[in-house]
Order: structure tokens, then C-alpha cells, then sequence
């Protein structure tokens, strides 16, 4: 993928379109937990078309699994540019601006007919 194809797609996927990310640089984003202010980092190969997603948790008690712990870890998962929204579904980073804090580019566009 081209780095300005690629410049664009990141802004209205993923920093312009979700809650709590920021753009960090060209290759990535920013990512911070709304409770815990735990910052995680999105790490994007844009030639390649994969991501690294570094997230950042309390870690829990191994006994207990409810309770956390005040020791964080960080985690690392791999995956292809494509399958990006869906890992941020399931590791809970992924909720949409409302329409009206969003930049009208971000998201999907409606058809120009």
C-alpha cells in the first residue's frame, strides 16, 4: 500500500473515526484506555499491510481472574490490516465517536449519486 493511501485509510478507520486514539506518527497510533489511562500503541507495516497492537492491561490475579492486580503487562498481537477493526472489537478498543465529534471524512461515506 501506498504511505499516503495508507495515510488517509488510518484517519478515517482509525484516529479519526474512534474513541481514544491519537495519531502518534505515520505507522502509529496511540491508544488510551478511557478507565485505567493506560496507554497501548497500534504499530502499522503498511507495505507489508499488518499491525502490531501493544495493549497495555492490569494484569489479574492468576487465583482470583475478577481481581486486578496494580502490576500492568503488555500483550502484542499480530494481524493483518484487514482483520484490524475486528481485534479491536475483542480486546474492548474499539467504540465510534458520535457523528458529531467525528470529522465528516471519517467513517464510511455515503454514496454521491
Amino acid at each position: 500500500m501506498d504511505i499516503v493511501v495508507f495515510a488517509i485509510w488510518k484517519f478515517r478507520h482509525i484516529e479519526g473515526l474512534l474513541q481514544n486514539m491519537f495519531a502518534y506518527d505515520v505507522g502509529t497510533t496511540k491508544y488510551v484506555d478511557p478507565v485505567t489511562n493506560l496507554v497501548s500503541w497500534i504499530r502499522y507495516n503498511y507495505k507489508d499491510e499488518t499491525v502490531t497492537i501493544e495493549r497495555t492491561v492490569k494484569k489479574k490475579d492468576s487465583f482470583w481472574s475478577m481481581i486486578e492486580t496494580e502490576e500492568i503487562e503488555t500483550k502484542k498481537i499480530d494481524c493483518k490490516l484487514s482483520e484490524l477493526e475486528s481485534r479491536l472489537k475483542e480486546l474492548g478498543m474499539y467504540e465510534a465517536r458520535p457523528l458529531t465529534e467525528r470529522h465528516s471524512l471519517a467513517g464510511v461515506q455515503p454514496d454521491a449519486d
